[in-house]
């Protein structure tokens, strides 16, 4: 097995990925409302705060700045497409569980003087969290023999170290994880610098229930995301060393598409397909890898 950056590319998908990702395009683009695809794109260009919080049950230090720019982001958004419609009034449709934060979505740097910050970071990433669960276990279901996605992972307690130590076992995934169905993706910013790091190899059957980000709400649209919902299950089955390839995210040339700001709902970072490293030439890097195996079980 050989995954990552490849000399020849191959872009082969199976048909029943294919057909997921489209049922999912659809999904997100006719069947969510406005607000809840910001939820998803807000997920996209940051969520280490909602992992954190559903790991430790406690806010990081950086829940306050992720709260605000959720604020910001979509006041950014708001006005973009008000503007479109030239109109001036900002409708900002929000849906109620979220109504009662109305002025902070309006006037965001209200909310960095309030009193009550960290409780409100605290209603708003909880609020957050159920929403998304919410509109992710409402994608539709795989269909056919369903697929692979891939994912990058520091090692934590409860997996095997190595594979002397290894046996079948079923892990509950508190947060959401990030995967995508991209063989060749650079897991390079993802690895851990101590090299304990763990590559995982998820088999997604039959009516699991994964949503497939479509690129129109994607921060990085080069990563060919799917998000799968807190609590479900990885059911190790085999452990196994195979060659990584990566290349140093520090060479890679990534352009900012959107004023800092001023980033709305929608792409933010592209990768310079002309030039997709400052070399001219990307540097493709191979080490041996941890891979776990696994098939992934519904919440």
């Amino acid at each position: 097995m050989e995954l990552g950056p490849q000399s020849s590319k191959d872009h082969l998908i199976s048909e029943s990925l294919r057909i997921h990702m489209q049922n999912c395009e659809s999904y997100v683009s006719s069947k969510l409302s406005h607000f809840d695809k910001y939820i998803v794109w807000r997920y996209t260009i940051g969520s280490s705060s909602i992992n954190t919080f559903l790991i430790t049950g406690n806010l990081s230090d950086n829940t306050v700045y992720w709260t605000y720019l959720f604020f910001q982001y979509w006041d950014n958004t708001v006005k973009k497409f008000s503007d479109l419609n030239n109109s001036d009034f900002y409708d900002y449709d929000l849906p109620d569980d979220f109504g009662i934060f109305f002025p902070y979505f309006k006037d965001p740097k209200s909310y960095l003087i309030s009193i009550n910050k960290e409780n409100i970071s605290k209603q708003i990433i909880e609020l957050y969290i159920s929403n998304l669960q919410r509109i992710i276990l409402g994608s539709p279901e795989v269909l056919g023999d369903g697929f692979d996605l891939y994912k990058v992972s520091s090692i934590y307690p409860e997996l095997p170290e190595t594979n002397q130590n290894f046996k079948m076992s079923s892990i509950k995934q508190l947060p959401f994880n990030s995967t995508t169905f991209s063989k060749e993706f650079n897991f390079a910013p993802f690895i851990s610098p101590n090299n304990n790091s763990i590559l995982f190899v998820i088999h997604i059957p039959k009516n699991s229930k994964v949503l497939y980000v479509p690129d129109l709400y994607h921060a990085y649209t080069f990563e060919h995301e799917f998000i799968l919902p807190k609590d479900c299950l990885f059911e190790i089955y085999d452990y196994d060393v195979a060659q990584l390839n990566y290349i140093d995210p520090k060479t890679i040339n990534i352009n900012l598409l959107q004023e800092k700001n001023n980033i709305s709902m929608g792409s933010v970072y592209g990768l310079n397909e002309s030039l997709p490293c400052y070399n001219n030439i990307c540097k493709i890097e191979t080490k041996n890898f941890n891979i776990l195996e696994c098939n992934y079980i519904n919440p």
